[in-house]
């Protein structure tokens, strides 16, 4: 991977509330994922997109089954970066 840096918690949180048509600052990093009004497969797939645009971490669904919250997402971005 080129030059590649790990995706913030906070920045990550940017995506879920676009995914999830959140209102800004109603995701905190341990809020619970599957809480999130508007967390479906379509916003499911948009935040995968958009990861894999941005650390070049490609996600599959199966990837998140046990991931509950924004923080946990972002360790294993920054897993699979490194």
């Amino acid at each position: 991977m080129s030059n590649v840096s790990p995706i913030t918690v906070q920045e990550l949180i940017g995506y879920l509330e676009d995914a999830t048509l959140a209102v800004p600052g109603a995701i905190q990093p341990l809020t619970r994922l599957d809480q999130l009004n508007g967390w479906d497969s379509i916003g499911l797939m948009e935040l995968i997109v958009r990861i894999q645009q941005r650390s070049g971490v490609l996600l599959r669904m199966d990837d998140l089954l046990d991931i509950t919250t924004a923080q946990e997402l972002a360790q294993l971005i920054a897993d699979r970066v490194q």
